[in-house]
């Protein structure tokens, strides 16, 4: 079993589902193809608790925007992991524009660790 099997069969949730098990596939072997899915992943999540919660958002919002707008920090409540969610946008930024492989290779691997631990537990709560 890998990490994020756990939400593997949930409906609705299989894009993030594959972009996450991307990201962990291949933060060996390919760690900008890692960051770039783990920040696709993020993204997707941010923009489902919008979509979720009801909330509006301009039609080109930036996932900066996104992860630091008032209502989604009061829903997250927790200052470690909002930390952990801007490292994966970073990072996802980072592989984004072809940053240096030998960073991205250390960086791809991090970038799993706040999903499978920090992130989909958080997601699920009501």
């Amino acid at each position: 079993m890998r990490n994020f099997d756990i939400i593997k069969e949930i409906d609705g949730l299989g894009r993030i589902h594959r972009y996450c098990a991307t990201a962990e596939e291949f933060q060996a072997v390919n760690p900008m193809i890692s960051t770039q899915q783990a920040r696709l992943a993020l993204e997707t999540m941010v923009k489902t608790v919008y979509r979720l919660k009801g909330w509006q958002t301009g039609e080109r919002a930036s996932l900066l925007s996104l992860t630091t707008d008032e209502r989604f920090t009061a829903f997250i409540n927790s200052e470690d992991l909002m930390k952990r969610i801007h490292y994966v946008r970073k990072i996802g930024n980072n592989g984004a524009v072809f940053q240096l492989e030998r960073k991205a290779r250390k960086n791809g691997y991090f970038a799993v660790i706040p999903y499978s631990m920090c992130l989909l537990p958080t997601f699920a709560e009501p």
